[in-house]
């Protein structure tokens, strides 16, 4: 589909678009050399290995060998089809998404999706005739005083404890997998469909367009279901993940100030006695994701969370998720509710002013987090000392706003008595340690990894390695005219040639973009990083070996072609007349053979390598 893009427009994208600014969002990311690096959001990790390549404009998992660009992360971390991650993208930054070609297969994927989305509007319109039918569902509604003709957004609905939505659903048409997959069914063991929602109050989640995904679902506390769930809500699909999603923003996005409340019942207490703004995770911790959600949509944010023990953890652990998007153009504070209280409850005792009173008492991320810090000091002195430095390493990292942290810095270094450069060094990581010598060594392993790989690669595959790396090399050294084959790897680096030489201008991330949809250069996506860690001049080197090598290789394999020919008597005299060109061109010692190891032997046993330094 990338290539349904035009080149030119794709470029501008990807040279817009800051790929450490997307990952960032969702990967906690510190810097190791010229690169950044963090753990792999794909795959489980405690040492990063993670890396990310500003500059290039890619991304490289050396533990899982996940690998792209911000298309392909937003596309493999929030499982979005390639056009709604380009287009992501392209709002970021001002774009305007081309027109877009026929194309059956997304057609397809927009008619599956329309089906789903139909399928999840028909369940909440039974759901909602069932909460108008039923009478306990109605009385539980008004005990936790919800005024319900101020919520008509929101959409609440009953599922009952009886089931019926499968039933109801299928009696429309809608096959039983289509079920499953929105997430509306589950299959028993005994092979029958069964509703997964039963006996609760149910809560449509929208997306921040609006857009029904999934539900969330709460037991009736009179219904006395000890051994369910308290809340349940729908499994991961096509439409629903549970760490993109906030309760209540689509209803709140124009609000200026956003507040990030608890649960469902916060957000609709305060709704339904209009207060505009309040959002909720999904029954989970806030992760970087819904941060993220947040940070695009509003530039004022309060964390407003219980005053109990549960409700400070809780607000210590958003903090650290929100820290990165603390900065100049966005405000963070937090409020901490009196200790028994919640937004729900109190609205329903006191009504919002009280609400609003305790928003009124709002403090700065920044100033909370050093609150946050002394808490963790149990003791004075030195270990107390020590105590608050462990405690504000994790933030301090996360942050990305010098000018707080600086501040941070200086106070912890007041508290402390050290210097802030000290503080600064400790908090960074920059102190000199075992772990950064070692970083060290790993980082120069890898240097010498990727030499090593690309010693082990066809001719073909190292030239495309140094060619994702660095384009400007078939620029500043065409090779036009190579000998390459149509099909396979040949057929890879072939077109990789043609862009070049249609647009100079092309980068790592708009070639791997474009040639990304290609079958076989699916498997030579990895290549780039073989030579990512290469100095520019054994780049430069290599490439031209391995420009004169190709050329080489393609002479022999057409002398072989010939000499069969000529062997079965079908040599005709124009074809006798290009071999003895072709035997003129090179003496027989210097003619080879390439292996896959990389190395080629001549006929008379002598190896031929490309190093480093060029030939041998």
């Amino acid at each position: 589909m990338a290539g349904r893009l035009p080149e030119a427009w794709l470029r501008d994208l990807l040279e817009r678009v800051d790929l450490a600014e997307v990952v960032g969002r969702r990967v906690m990311l510190r810097r190791s050399g010229k690169n950044l690096v963090g753990l792999c959001p794909f795959h489980e990790e405690k040492t990063p290995s993670f890396s990310v390549n500003r500059e290039k404009g890619f991304y490289y998992c050396f533990g899982c060998q996940a690998n792209g660009t911000a298309i392909g992360f937003l596309m493999a971390h929030e499982r979005l089809p390639f056009r709604e991650a380009v287009g992501l993208l392209a709002e970021e930054v001002g774009l305007e998404l081309p027109a877009q070609e026929h194309d059956e297969q997304r057609e397809q994927q927009q008619a599956q999706t329309r089906m789903l989305r139909e399928l999840l509007q028909r369940a909440a319109a039974w759901f909602q005739a069932q909460l108008a039918r039923s009478q306990e569902a109605r009385h539980y509604v008004q005990q936790r005083a919800l005024p319900m003709t101020q919520l008509g957004s929101f959409c609440l609905g009953f599922a009952p404890e009886s089931g019926g939505l499968v039933r109801h659903l299928q009696g429309e048409g809608f096959a039983a997998g289509r079920l499953v997959e929105a997430g509306l069914a589950r299959q028993g063991s005994d092979g029958r469909l069964y509703d997964l929602f039963r006996g609760r109050l149910m809560y449509p989640i929208h997306d921040e367009r609006g857009r029904l995904v999934g539900f969330g679902g709460r037991v009736l506390d009179s219904m006395g279901q000890a051994t369910q769930p308290k809340y349940l809500n729908t499994p991961e699909t096509a439409l629903f993940h549970k760490g993109q999603c906030l309760y209540g923003l689509h209803q709140a996005r124009g609000a200026k100030r956003l507040v990030l409340v608890e649960g469902y019942m916060d957000v609709l207490a305060l709704a339904g006695r209009g207060f505009a703004g309040a959002v909720a995770p999904l029954g989970t911790a806030l992760g970087p994701g819904q941060a993220s959600l947040l940070s695009r949509y509003a530039s004022e944010l309060v964390l407003c969370f219980d005053g109990d023990e549960a409700g400070r953890r809780a607000a210590r652990r958003a903090a650290l998720v929100l820290a990165p998007h603390l900065g100049e153009r966005r405000r963070i504070d937090v409020v901490l509710l009196p200790p028994g209280d919640d937004p729900d409850s109190l609205v329903c005792r006191d009504g919002l002013s009280a609400f609003e009173a305790c928003l009124a008492a709002q403090v700065p991320l920044a100033d909370y987090l050093l609150e946050a810090i002394q808490e963790e000091a149990s003791s004075g002195g030195i270990a107390g000392g020590v105590q608050q430095l462990r405690a504000a390493k994790p933030f301090v990292q996360a942050l990305r706003d010098e000018e707080t942290k600086a501040v941070l810095i200086a106070a912890l270094a007041k508290r402390t008595g050290l210097s802030a450069e000290r503080v600064e060094r400790v908090l960074q990581g920059r102190e000199e340690t075992v772990r950064q010598v070692n970083d060290q060594a790993k980082d120069n392993g890898r240097r010498h990894d990727a030499i090593r790989d690309l010693r082990v690669l066809s001719l073909a595959e190292r030239a495309i390695a140094l060619l994702l790396m660095e384009p400007g090399l078939a620029v500043e050294m065409p090779a036009q005219g190579l000998p390459l084959d149509q099909d396979g790897v040949h057929g890879v680096l072939r077109r990789m040639l043609e862009l070049i030489e249609q647009n100079p201008h092309h980068t790592t991330a708009t070639l791997l973009e474009i040639m990304r949809i290609e079958p076989t250069f699916q498997a030579c996506g990895y290549l780039h990083m073989a030579a990512g860690d290469m100095p520019p001049a054994i780049r430069r080197s290599e490439w031209q070996a391995i420009r004169k090598r190709l050329q080489e290789d393609g002479r022999q394999r057409h002398i072989d072609m010939l000499m069969n020919k000529m062997r079965r008597d079908e040599l005709d005299q124009q074809e006798m007349g290009v071999l003895h060109e072709l035997l003129r061109r090179g003496a027989a010692p210097e003619e080879h053979t390439v292996g896959r190891q990389g190395a080629s032997s001549t006929p008379g046993g002598h190896v031929h390598k490309v190093t480093e330094g060029g030939e041998q």
